[in-house]
């Protein structure tokens, strides 16, 4: 702790006493104080700083001298892995990496906001005069999406289309050990996936305002959108374009862009279903296109 514990004595005349000596000690939880022992000044004034210990929890601390009931302190270790600052969808916040943040396991530190989010697309900027990294934690604390590079120059950016809930934001930086100021910004922007850009989604989502159109990606003579899923190995993942204006077809691609699954018309009609359960977790990319060479229209995504 940077501010220190001070108790007031005062004399039976009820003005500060000079030059008693406060004994100081730990008589709780993890932690040392010093100096053990400190005298009052001429306002009546002893302080102590609380070095907090390794474990976590409520530290409790005594001051006394002859003759006095003993006051006592207590101050509160929380593990930064287990704590998250509040942050409002549509604002900045500012913070800064230091040695006792949040420490992963590459020897990054890492900050956590919880933000809550209705069901639309939002964008993430993590800027900092370091190499940033930014995560997207769902309520469970699964990855939702990663960054390093998206902003601008080594800046990270998230743009995620989300169903309804309470998320994390993990401002991270690329290298071990880095710290130094950030700030991270939020924003609401279209809940459709536009210009090939990437979009971040998760199961839960019912996407009803998507479409292709000529500037969307490029598929094999096809339009399509684009869209980055963090998958755990094992859970199975169900997707679902729906869409009575084109013949809908979708892919499922891995992070070494081999397609792992596809379906054109297992939806009934010309909807497209598929059910994949990876073997690895990772990021994978669903491809909503159309099986009919350059259709444009509406559609409707489904992930579960």
């Amino acid at each position: 702790m940077l501010a220190p514990f001070v108790v007031t004595l005062l004399g039976s005349d009820g003005r500060p006493y000079d030059g008693a000596d406060v004994t100081w000690a730990v008589v709780g939880g993890s932690g040392t104080v010093a100096p053990s022992v400190s005298t009052t000044d001429a306002d009546g004034l002893a302080s102590a700083v609380l070095t907090l210990g390794t474990s976590y929890g409520v530290v409790t601390v005594q001051a006394s001298t002859r003759g006095v009931t003993p006051r006592v302190f207590s101050a509160t270790s929380i593990d930064p892995c287990d704590y998250a600052t509040s942050h409002t969808l549509g604002s900045t916040s500012a913070g800064a990496l230091s040695t006792l943040d949040c420490q992963l396991n590459d020897g990054s530190y890492i900050d956590f906001y919880t933000v809550a989010i209705g069901a639309q697309g939002i964008r993430i900027d993590q800027a900092a005069g370091f190499d940033t990294f930014l995560f997207l934690f769902g309520a469970t604390g699964a990855i939702v999406g990663v960054d390093d590079d998206g902003g601008d120059g080594s800046n990270s950016l998230i743009r995620a289309i989300l169903p309804a809930g309470t998320y994390d934001i993990g401002a991270n930086s690329y290298a071990s050990g880095v710290t130094g100021a950030y700030t991270i910004t939020s924003s609401t922007i279209s809940s459709s996936a536009t210009g090939c850009l990437e979009y971040w989604v998760t199961r839960g989502l019912q996407a009803s305002s998507q479409s292709l159109s000529t500037t969307d990606c490029p598929a094999s003579g096809s339009y399509g959108d684009v869209f980055s899923i963090y998958l755990a190995a094992g859970q199975a993942l169900t997707v679902r374009q729906s869409s009575t204006a084109i013949d809908a077809y979708l892919g499922l691609v891995n992070a070494n862009n081999v397609v792992v699954a596809s379906d054109d018309d297992s939806g009934g009609g010309t909807d497209a279903l598929f059910t994949y359960t990876p073997s690895s977790a990772g990021i994978y990319y669903i491809v909503a296109t159309s099986f009919v060479t350059g259709q444009t229209g509406a559609y409707t995504l489904t992930i579960q």
